[in-house]
């Protein structure tokens, strides 16, 4: 949906026409939301992951874009996201059944 609205913003990281990673979101108004980011691990010791967000981050201040949201930061697998981000909002999930 994002793609066919025109809001979709996707960047790809490529060496000797191989893609080696990809940085993926949408804009909704001026903020953008990070939906998806992964660099091939053979490539870890240059940053690649690094690059993608810097160079996205860029591209979003070209357009006018106000907020970058990167979602929830909580739990180890999202640590990652600590440096880039400063609100650090946490989220649960709560299962409600009727008596």
């Amino acid at each position: 949906r994002l793609a066919v609205q025109g809001t979709a913003r996707v960047m790809f990281a490529r060496h000797e026409g191989q893609d080696i990673g990809f940085i993926f979101g949408g804009m909704l108004g001026p903020c953008y939301r990070g939906q998806q980011f992964s660099y091939d691990a053979a490539w870890k010791d240059l940053s690649i992951g690094n690059l993608l967000q810097v160079e996205q981050i860029r591209w979003l201040c070209e357009e006018g874009a106000v907020r970058y949201d990167m979602g929830t930061a909580s739990g180890e697998p999202m640590a990652y996201k600590l440096h880039w981000t400063e609100a650090h909002p946490t989220s649960q999930t709560w299962f409600l059944q009727p008596r």
